[in-house]
C-alpha cells in the first residue's frame, strides 16, 4: 500500500485497504491535533496489535509513554514542536535501567526518552515497571 500526506489533511491511497490501513489513515488526519495537544512532538512508527492496545488511552491519540522503548528501525519520522521541524527516520532514544523499588513490590526496571535528533528536545518520556 502506498499513502501520500499532502498539507496534513489530504490523503492519496492507492490499492486495496484493510482495517489497519484505514487506522494508518485515521492517524494520520489527526496529526496536526495531536500536535497542538503533544508538549514534544509526535512520532510514526509501525506498532503492533498488543502495543497499540497498550498506547490506546480511549482517545484518537496513541501515547509512547504507554508502549514503552521501540528499536529505531520501527520509526518512519517524527515532528519536534521546539524547533517545528518534521524529520525522517528516528528520534534518538536513550534509556537506563535503575532498577529502584519504588514501594509495594514495584520496580522501575527501565526508563527511557525519545528526543529530537536535532535540537534535544523530549519528544515523549516512557518508563517500564515490574508490574
Amino acid at each position: 500500500m502506498y499513502i501520500s500526506v499532502f498539507d496534513m489533511g489530504t490523503v492519496d491511497v492507492k490499492d486495496s485497504l484493510t482495517s489497519i490501513d484505514y487506522k494508518i489513515i485515521n492517524a494520520i488526519l489527526l496529526v496536526d491535533k495531536i500536535k497542538k495537544a503533544c508538549s514534544g512532538g509526535y512520532a510514526f512508527a509501525k506498532l503492533t496489535e498488543q502495543e497499540e492496545l497498550r498506547a490506546n488511552l480511549g482517545v484518537p491519540q496513541i501515547f509512547l509513554a504507554n508502549v514503552g522503548r521501540l528499536s529505531e528501525n520501527r520509526f518512519s519520522k517524527y515532528y519536534c514542536n521546539k524547533c517545528g521541524n518534521e524529520h525522517s527516520g528516528s528520534p534518538l532514544i536513550s534509556y537506563e535501567n535503575p532498577n529502584e523499588e519504588l514501594g509495594e513490590g514495584v520496580i522501575l526496571i527501565e526508563k527511557g526518552e525519545y528526543k529530537c535528533k536535532v535540537c534535544n528536545n523530549v519528544i515523549a518520556l516512557y518508563r517500564k515497571f515490574n508490574k
